[in-house]
């Protein structure tokens, strides 16, 4: 009140005869303008505060402590406050008159300063809620632990509050010009404060910036900073450096924002890679932007706005060549040093850029600093003490223990037609949360029993890429030793590769190789990958003209009764030859949200109220199960053997909403619990002839047998039971599966279904998920599944990377081994 009567009385004294009622009716619009915009602000601030509260607490508000009821109130009070200040300064700032600048000038000086102190308060305030300790501990653990960060801490709440209590003179001086007359002043305030905005509008976007460690956002305000003096170096002025920057960070920030809805994780570096084929699926998703998604539009605008109005620096005359010279040699300095920094880690650090849960290393240690960290680990595979010798030794060792699972394994006994479906996002609710629905979704897999092996397989990746599970089936292989966030198809795969595709192909009786995938050819560069691996024929469908259609996409029931019509053509060619197929669907791509499926079999979820993307994506699964029935219906009745195996190639990504439903009927209690679950998929492998049956589905959810198989393994176990030569690799892998059932880019598991140990991480999260196995695998220490884990990631490196010296003797069937120089050409 003392500010509004100290504005009214100077108002009174150049306006004696107007009353403020007056005042208010003459400038009734811009009164109104205010009043809307200030309520505006402090809804969604409030929104924003009550949705933390419930986030945290849920329903049961009871269980705030006292420091969230303190909390809520000063954020009250300081919420109601700048509404009114705001709505004040309007009315005066915007509603004066030429004869009124008195008013506006004491508006600005007295209502503003007001803001920013409580503003520059809130924010000290907000650096010590986020530290978790009050002022004078931060003090205490400076000078009894010589910690420099509290001490930063403390210094930072200083100078804020130092700060905010001189805004006053700070803005006489910047009005009167004093800033321009110290150029340096403006050049350094404009660097640090659009590595700020950057650095927010990264964070923001991701929903991160309240949780990343204190040490980790310098570094993330730093490079900021250092692309606006890199581009200040090229530009020589302030204005566009800043709009660069401050471009680039809103759309780095706002593609993470999407990606994150759609795929459940952020954009890693491998990720650069195939941003066609994201493109290609995009308009399958449903956006549905949030609160981070406005504030940060807000801040951009006003950012840019206040980057249009503010002046530019004067330009010193230089000499052409003299600013030439001296601007590559600023840019390479930066350039230089910024690479040194990079290659040696002081970049991000040093931070360790591989982990099987990165989306948490992201919000730790924020965007940039982790990119930066996985950015280096991916760039280069390297196996500490690799040598030919040392894999071929690792096999041999295997080979030749008197515990040698496959030495009585007779090869040749037949040459069955062989297909393999990968299945997109095919999977099973249950065994993630407790769901019920109004018919069986899976009703004719579960039916399956006789010559079936069926199972839950683990995965390494969950919502995506699709590309590195074909990755582990086809070549045998483990992300467990690849970088996270890799995608070996677009990165590492650039020669001929000792594939399962080889193994079939250079078998006595060799096979006719296909792989088909009803979408277009661009996505994961598939066309060269498959040539790579060696396929005689890829057939893609660049067009879907004449196919049915589901949300757009080709229906399995379409997919496999165009296999079967290849099949078919290929045995009027060639009678005698075996065919393999490698077939990867479409029809349950991501986006399941839309309302307007028109499905056959819808199904409903009945123990709690779905969201529609939840009931879509059952409707799906019993849809690709049902078509399931014809296509093994078909190979029922053909005179010869053949063997299919099916399995997904990895969990969905749910929307928010959907996540959360899964989360509140959650099977687990533990965070490790519920996040492994989202890695394992159904898979079965069915044959019309005599195999083994094992069933470790069960009735799915609790009673399911996890971590008894992972994909690396699918390959190897599908040819034993096709009964085709196998070569030393494939005995191998069988050989320590016996051991270490499952590995993948989450780590390992011993024959009980527990996780022994982390790939990336020193000691592994406790963890439940999987323990009620009753897979018969032989027990094993620690230190031999280590050797073993050591031993394959040489084998697998060679098989990988190795071209000189790669080991086709052992990754090709010994009777027909492939000459080097004719896969190295």
């Amino acid at each position: 009140m003392k500010i509004v009567k100290r504005i009214y009385k100077v108002y009174k004294k150049y306006n004696p005869d107007e009353s403020l009622l007056g005042y208010f009716k003459r400038h009734i619009g811009q009164v109104v303008l205010a009043l809307m915009l200030s309520l505006f602000v402090t809804g969604i601030f409030c929104f924003d505060a009550a949705k933390t509260v419930y986030n945290k607490h849920g329903k049961d508000i009871e269980t705030l402590f006292y420091t969230d009821d303190f909390d809520n109130t000063v954020w009250g009070i300081i919420l109601i406050l700048i509404p009114m200040l705001l709505c004040i300064y309007s009315m005066f700032r915007f509603g004066g008159t030429p004869k009124e600048k008195k008013i506006i000038k004491r508006a600005d000086n007295s209502v503003l300063t007001q803001i920013i102190i409580i503003l520059t308060l809130a924010g000290a305030g907000g650096i010590l809620r986020y530290s978790g300790k009050e002022i004078y501990a931060l003090v205490n653990k400076f000078i009894l632990n010589n910690d420099g960060v509290a001490f930063l801490k403390f210094i930072g709440v200083l100078l804020l509050v130092t700060f905010g209590a001189t805004w006053e003179k700070l803005i006489i001086w910047l009005k009167s010009g004093g800033a321009y007359k110290h150029p340096w002043f403006i050049k350094c305030f404009m660097a640090v404060l659009t590595g700020l905005m950057g650095f927010y509008l990264v964070e923001m976007q991701m929903g991160t910036p309240p949780n990343v460690i204190v040490k980790m956002i310098f570094f993330n305000i730093m490079y900021w900073t250092l692309l606006y003096t890199f581009l200040y170096a090229i530009f020589r002025g302030i204005k566009i450096p800043a709009f660069l920057c401050i471009i680039l960070a809103y759309i780095l920030g706002l593609a993470n924002y999407v990606v994150l809805q759609f795929r459940g994780n952020y954009i890693m570096f491998g990720d650069l890679t195939v941003v066609g084929t994201a493109m290609e699926v995009a308009g399958r998703y449903k956006f549905h932007p949030d609160t981070p998604f406005f504030v940060a539009i807000g801040i951009f605008v006003v950012f840019f706005i206040m980057l249009i109005f503010i002046p530019g620096l004067k330009r010193r005359k230089i000499k052409p060549i003299r600013r030439i010279i001296t601007t590559l040699i600023a840019v390479g300095i930066i350039l230089a040093g910024s690479i040194a920094a990079f290659q040696n880690g002081l970049l991000y650090n040093y931070i360790f850029g591989l982990s099987w849960n990165y989306n948490q290393n992201v919000t730790d240690e924020g965007y940039l600093a982790y990119f930066f960290s996985n950015m280096h680990a991916t760039s280069g595979v390297k196996v500490e003490g690799y040598s030919d010798k040392v894999a071929k030794n690792a096999v041999e060792e295997v080979l030749n223990s008197p515990d040698n699972i496959m030495k009585d394994y007779k090869d040749g006994e037949r040459f069955p037609t062989i297909i393999v479906i990968q299945n997109e996002t095919f999977a099973d609710l249950s065994v993630l949360a407790d769901i019920k629905t109004d018919k069986p979704v899976m009703p004719f897999i579960n039916s399956l029993k006789k010559n079936t092996v069926k199972g839950y397989v683990n995965m390494s990746v969950t919502g995506g890429p699709t590309a590195n599970t074909e990755f582990e089936f086809l070549t045998r292989s483990s992300m467990a030793y690849m970088p996270t966030g890799s995608v070996p198809y677009t990165q590492y795969l650039k020669q001929n590769v000792p594939s399962l595709v080889e193994v079939l192909k250079h078998q006595s009786k060799p096979y006719l190789t296909t792989a088909f995938h009803p979408y277009y050819s661009s996505g994961y560069n598939r066309r060269s990958v498959y040539e790579y691996i060696g396929f005689d024929n890829a057939v893609f469908y660049e067009e879907f003209k004449g196919k049915e259609l589901l949300r757009g996409l080709i229906t399995d029931k379409n997919d496999y009764k165009d296999l079967i019509e290849m099949y078919e053509k290929n045995k009027k060619i060639n009678k005698d030859q075996p065919q393999f197929f490698f077939n990867v669907t479409m029809q349950n791509h991501g986006g399941f949200s839309n309302n307007k499926v028109n499905f056959d079999e819808p199904v409903k979820i009945t123990n709690f109220k779905a969201v529609q993307a939840l009931d879509n994506f059952v409707s799906l699964m019993k849809t690709s199960d049902t078509a399931l029935i014809d296509l093994i219906g078909y190979f029922k009745k053909v005179d010869e053997p053949v063997i299919i195996l099916f399995y997904g190639d990895h969990q969905p990504s749910f929307s928010d909403d959907a996540t959360k439903q899964l989360n509140e009927h959650s099977l687990y209690k533990n965070d490790n619990d519920k996040r492994l679950s989202k890695f394992v998929v159904p898979y079965f492998i069915w044959a019309n002839y005599d195999i083994p049956e094992y069933d470790g589905m069960h009735e799915g959810g609790l009673t399911g047998e996890y971590n008894t198989i992972s994909v690396n393994y699918l390959a190897s176990m599908l040819l034993k039971y096709s009964g085709v030569e196998l070569t030393d690799y494939d005995k191998y892998l069988l050989n320590i599966h016996q051991y270490i059932p499952a590995m993948s880019a989450l780590g390992y598991w011993d024959s009980n279904g527990k996780r022994l140990f982390s790939t990336h991480l020193t000691k592994p999260a406790a963890t439940e998920f999987g323990q009620n196995t009753r897979h018969k695998a032989k027990k094993i220490d620690e230190k031999k599944a280590e050797k073993l884990k050591k031993g394959y990631e040489n084998v697998q490196y060679n098989l990988i990377f190795d071209a000189k010296n790669k080991l086709w003797d052992v990754f090709l069937p010994q009777n027909k081994e492939l000459e080097k120089d004719e896969k190295t050409d």
